[in-house]
């Protein structure tokens, strides 16, 4: 069983990180929920594309990971993991099928 380690404080994203994310965020939106993996400094979040606002910080990319699985599988979206340079790293779907 995983302890979600929750960093205090905000996250902060120089000029280029934040210009780099939100092209991504553009690049990748889509119909249903996404959710983003990303760094900033010494933490990772996990983001929503759906509620901008809301982020989850943890201090280790693997936890972060761990949760935005968890949160695509059950929304049935798609989580993007992103490296310390805000570049894309992989992309994991978990889209319901639909039955006819």
């Amino acid at each position: 069983m995983s302890r979600e380690k929750k960093v205090s404080g905000s996250l902060t994203l120089s000029p280029s990180e934040r210009a780099r994310l939100v092209a991504a965020l553009r690049e990748f939106k889509s119909r249903g929920n996404r959710f983003h993996v990303i760094s900033s400094r010494d933490a990772w979040a996990v983001i929503s594309e759906d509620r901008p606002k809301w982020r989850e910080v943890f201090g280790d990319k693997n936890e972060a990971m761990e949760r935005g699985r968890k949160l695509a599988r059950e929304s049935g979206g798609d989580l993007v993991i992103h490296g310390r340079d805000g570049d894309v790293l992989a992309r994991e779907s978990f889209s319901r099928r639909v039955e006819s």
